[in-house]
């Protein structure tokens, strides 16, 4: 391959080199009073979904039900067409009664063979716009590097209380190694 970037890594089979995946960029798990979305995918709704060519943007709608609750979920994914490398997504939750909500994004390495290495301030210096998750991803074999970052932003919960994860050990995006960034809230109906 010339004039592009390949990410090499060995397979576990074979140990013969090839293509390696890296941890998905946009990572995320809602818990509704208490239960995990990517643990209870009984309780979640399929609305719709829509692609738009033009824009590079995956529009998903979702609702999530416990108990009484239900929280719609539009998720908003895009992907650059000048820089593939770039991929965004946005969240929105609404509620039909108050709940308690915990947003979680991030890296999530989930079935991707390799592991991950933290970097901390890889500048030297903190900033208040920086990443909140910084991962160096070594592909099975240590072939090829790649750095992958996130950061995200709650917008319209006042109360909301932010925490940050990371964990060392190569397991899944519920179990370790990936990066986390949690906001947790009372939500209050749209």
């Amino acid at each position: 391959m010339t004039d592009g970037i390949c990410f090499a890594g060995l397979d576990v089979r074979d140990r013969l080199e090839g293509f390696a995946r890296t941890p998905f960029p946009l990572g995320a798990d809602i818990s509704l009073d208490g239960v995990r979305l990517s643990q209870a995918t009984q309780c979640v709704t399929f609305r719709e979904q829509r692609y738009d060519f033009g824009r590079a943007e995956l529009n998903t709608v979702l609702e999530f039900r416990i108990g009484d609750a239900t929280a719609r979920l539009d998720v908003l994914q895009f992907c650059s067409h000048l820089l593939p490398t770039i991929a965004l997504q946005e969240i929105r939750v609404t509620v039909d009664r108050a709940a308690d909500l915990i947003v979680s994004v991030g890296l999530d390495p989930t079935g991707v063979e390799g592991r991950g290495e933290y970097v901390d301030r890889p500048s030297g210096k903190v900033t208040p716009d920086g990443p909140e998750g910084l991962l160096v991803w070594h592909s099975h074999g240590d072939v090829s590097t790649c750095g992958l970052a996130h950061r995200s932003e709650l917008l319209g919960a006042s109360d909301a209380r932010r925490s940050q994860w990371k964990c060392l050990l190569h397991k899944t995006w519920t179990g370790c190694c990936g990066t986390r960034s949690n906001c947790s809230a009372r939500s209050a109906p749209a």
